[in-house]
């Protein structure tokens, strides 16, 4: 038989798991409405951070690449 504190400590558990529950569904509306969650816009600013690096270093790349074709020509 449970005490009555562990009772307790199971009914707060239950609770929480139901809001975080609904929680759940709520972001799923609000994302299916259009709206953006915080941690979805940080991760799009790092996944564009990232794409300009990556279009900046093969840019760099293509213009080695000119480059050495151009000592192999002469």
């Amino acid at each position: 038989k449970l005490t009555p504190k562990e009772e307790e400590r199971l009914r707060a558990k239950a609770k929480l798991e139901e809001l975080e529950k609904h929680i759940n569904i709520a972001k799923k509306n609000y994302r299916q409405l259009g709206g953006k969650l915080d941690e979805e816009e940080q991760i799009e600013k790092i996944e564009q951070t990232a794409q300009k690096r990556i279009d900046e270093l093969e840019a760099q790349l293509e213009f080695e690449r000119l480059k050495r074709e151009q000592r192999e020509a002469e």
